[in-house]
């Protein structure tokens, strides 16, 4: 509503300039000037819709960074990756990748992560991850690439993503060889809003956050340096929504990054009501903090996901700190 007001006086404005400066009523010719009124009312309403299109479409430019290169069909991995197909609600098609859990286990008893990533590129960036925790984590995987991404159809949007996200969601738990009881959700960067957003529509049993934010108008007050959230089309308001999130939370963030600052991890973690745990990784930056904390990112990653799956994902959080990383 707020933008659509600034679009109208925007529209309102561009209009009067091109309609030139009011002159006197000729009262000789009074109903030429009332059939020019509804000519002008018009032209405002077009440009103000104009202005709104421009003004969405601009910022979306700026936060969605869609890629259709890489290797959707890779082979030699150490669990398959399979091609996946969904439909969201608005039929809009969804490409992913699913990954059974490795080892001899009977697959019902593992843990069923969906995985979201950020703003930028496709699935087949986060090969190495999602392989990983399968084959090591022994878990289920889902990643999909959101509309407009990869090889999925459409235009991102907010609404759009959460549509994708609660699509992947319920593919993944209605698999047969899938508990819905062991669903874990995990969102890193722009994903963290997506994840956040499925925790509270559906109830895994476990969320992992990493390096992510509380909102969009947040970040785009630290970029513009002033405060812009009311112009802010797609909100990803996940402060917002964190004290409804209704399961326990790994929650994962570089004390140097670069792209959404620590302060704003810390802020979301602080706001969120149920069991959880802020893992600060030292030195760690937006894209590396997996290989600045090594073995032991994968250690508490892989001992979260799995407590989740035993039902005892509570008291896996205040098992302590993994080595290289500490808590605030």
């Amino acid at each position: 509503m707020r933008l659509f007001l600034i679009a109208t006086i925007l529209g309102a404005l561009v209009a009067l300039f091109i309609i030139g400066p009011t002159r006197p009523v000729d009262e000789t010719a009074g109903a030429s000037n009332r059939r020019r009124w509804p000519q002008q009312l018009g032209l405002i309403a077009a440009f103000s819709v104009l202005s709104l299109v421009l003004a969405c479409s601009f910022q979306r430019k700026l936060l969605y960074h869609p890629s259709a290169d890489g290797d959707f069909a890779p082979t030699g991995t150490a669990v398959p990756i399979e091609p996946v197909e969904l439909l969201a609600e608005d039929g809009v098609k969804i490409h992913g990748w699913y990954l059974p859990p490795g080892g001899d286990a009977d697959p019902r008893t593992r843990p069923a992560v969906v995985y979201f990533h950020g703003n930028a590129g496709n699935i087949t960036h986060r090969r190495p991850l999602v392989v990983d925790l399968a084959a090591n984590g022994r878990a289920h995987v889902l990643i999909i690439d959101y509309r407009g991404f990869g090889k999925s159809e459409g235009t991102p949007t907010e609404a759009g993503l959460y549509r994708d996200a609660l699509a992947a969601y319920d593919w993944l738990a209605a698999r047969d060889d899938v508990d819905p009881a062991r669903m874990v959700v995990f969102g890193r960067s722009l994903g963290g809003g997506v994840a956040t957003e499925v925790a509270v529509q559906r109830k895994p049993a476990g969320l992992v956050l990493e390096s992510t934010f509380t909102s969009i108008a947040d970040m785009a007050r630290i970029v513009v340096g002033i405060p812009v959230g009311w112009l802010v089309v797609d909100r990803f308001d996940s402060i917002e929504k964190a004290p409804r999130i209704g399961c326990p939370v790994l929650h994962i963030h570089g004390d140097a990054d670069e792209v959404i600052p620590y302060e704003l991890g810390t802020r979301l973690h602080a706001a969120i009501k149920t069991p959880k745990r802020l893992v600060t990784v030292p030195r760690g930056h937006h894209n590396d903090t997996p290989a600045i904390a090594g073995e032991s990112y994968r250690r508490v990653l892989f001992d979260f996901v799995d407590a989740c799956a035993r039902g005892e994902a509570a008291a896996a959080l205040a098992d302590g700190d993994p080595a290289g990383a500490r808590q605030p």
